[in-house]
């Protein structure tokens, strides 16, 4: 079952390696994507493929936004550089 180490080691491993708790950022997207009619049509093309083969298929509609502010996103990760989410 592998070899038992103690915290310590690890905690002296993580330093060498530069591994360190680090907070959780919260990036907020914005602006417009260039691939976005891209992605669409890919959509379009993934359905008809599925709908030829007799698969069913359903569509969601996300095109309303709904401001919901700053979403807090707890919690740590061990990074070698901030993390963001």
């Amino acid at each position: 079952m592998g070899t038992p180490v103690c915290a310590e080691v690890m905690r002296h491993w993580m330093e060498e390696q530069d591994l360190r708790l680090r907070k959780i950022a919260k990036d907020l997207a914005g602006g417009h994507s260039p691939d976005r009619d891209t992605q669409f049509e890919r959509i379009t093309h993934l359905i008809a493929q599925y709908e030829a083969a007799g698969n069913p298929y359903f569509s969601i509609d996300t095109k309303a936004k709904e401001h919901l502010g700053k979403l807090f996103r707890a919690g740590r990760v061990r990074s070698t550089q901030a993390f963001h989410a």
